[in-house]
């Protein structure tokens, strides 16, 4: 399901929103992130030039480094339950709190927390709708009863660092703000981005002209007509863009190629720009399927990279997850939310996935 999908799906999920989120949402800034729009790509191509052009959603996607450590990162955490604690001590079912692992609407928890996931991982903020219970007179808030992730275009922050909603303020106990470990790919990796798409098309039209630029140089005085010229170019044009082949040249031609085909500059650039995106996401270069350096290399069994991805990379994720959903304006004081990670840890692996209600 696409982001823009997954958006449309959510509107009238809690009914408190319906009037707020029906009205015409303001004007978009001038780049918005999370924008397919042809149109606004052509335009600010226009404004930035295309080297410097905002760097968006779509454009992060579309490198597969950055597709697989989402597919990770979001896919494997977004698929562990979250669970209330006192402590170290589980709750008992019965008081769990059921927003938790399920919801009124038609996105299932699971969806609700890869999306958010997916907010952090790009935008470095998420946004949550809640619907609470009445307070009782010793609390400041009311329980939660359901929550919803809100889509990122939907809200902004004002100047003041107000949450405004389609344009909207919200009070303070009708959503949850998250914020991610980092500033996200957009703004953190934005040159890495860039780079990764120049070099992801230098790529491309090398696969399709893999011949070095080609000169037919004349080693005689003999004039040659300009339709003679445009044949003997157009026919060699067509032998290169075929792959390369055969082709004829008089014995006045000389073929003299500018630039060697350096194959292994894009095998290491695709591969460096895949260990920065690791860096950026601190998902460990094994899991991208990328290369270190002979010197550093290690010899890592399956265990040992599933432990370190989970220690390292997941773990580093779910922290301002559980922290958000902590705080006591969501779980009563002394409480506290946590990825159950048990699924992942246990030896052998359970064949099935982690247990889930409804």
């Amino acid at each position: 399901m696409s982001n823009a999908l997954y958006s449309i799906c959510l509107v009238g999920v809690i009914s408190a929103w319906r009037d707020m989120l029906s009205r015409p949402k303001p004007g978009l800034p001038l780049a918005s992130p999370w924008s397919t729009s042809t149109l606004q790509t052509a335009v600010l191509a226009d404004i930035f030039g295309k080297e410097n052009l905002p760097v968006t959603r779509e454009m992060c996607m579309s490198i597969p480094a950055v597709s697989k450590a989402r597919a990770l990162v979001a896919g494997k955490l977004a698929r562990q339950p979250l669970k209330a604690y006192r402590g170290d001590a589980e709750l008992p079912a019965r008081s769990q709190p059921s927003w938790l692992y399920r919801t009124n609407g038609d996105v299932p928890p699971q969806m609700r927390m890869l999306w958010t996931i997916d907010d952090l991982f790009f935008g470095g903020w998420s946004l949550w709708g809640v619907e609470r219970g009445t307070a009782r007179d010793d609390q400041r808030y009311g329980p939660i009863l359901d929550a919803y992730r809100v889509p990122y275009e939907w809200w902004e922050f004002d100047p003041d660092g107000k949450i405004l909603v389609n344009g909207g303020e919200v009070t303070e106990d009708s959503v949850i703000l998250f914020a991610g470990p980092f500033e996200g790919l957009i703004e953190a990796a934005a040159d890495t981005i860039r780079g990764a798409r120049n070099l992801e098309r230098a790529w491309a039209k090398r696969v399709n002209n893999p011949i070095p630029a080609t000169e037919l140089h004349q080693t005689t005085d003999d004039v040659m007509e300009d339709e003679e010229i445009d044949e003997l170019v157009d026919t060699w044009i067509g032998m290169l863009n075929k792959g390369g082949g055969v082709a004829y040249t008089p014995p006045s031609i000389d073929v003299r190629t500018h630039g060697e085909t350096v194959l292994d500059l894009f095998i290491e650039g695709r591969n460096a720009v895949t260990l920065d995106v690791g860096r950026h996401t601190n998902v460990g270069a094994q899991m991208l399927d990328a290369s270190m350096a002979t010197s550093s290399l290690q010899y890592v069994t399956a265990v040992d990279g599933r432990n370190s991805f989970i220690d390292d990379t997941l773990d580093y994720w779910a922290m301002p997850i559980e922290a958000r959903l902590s705080m006591d304006d969501v779980v009563p004081r002394g409480q506290r939310i946590a990825f159950d990670l048990s699924h992942l840890t246990r030896l052998p692996q359970p064949s099935t996935g982690p247990a889930t209600e409804d």
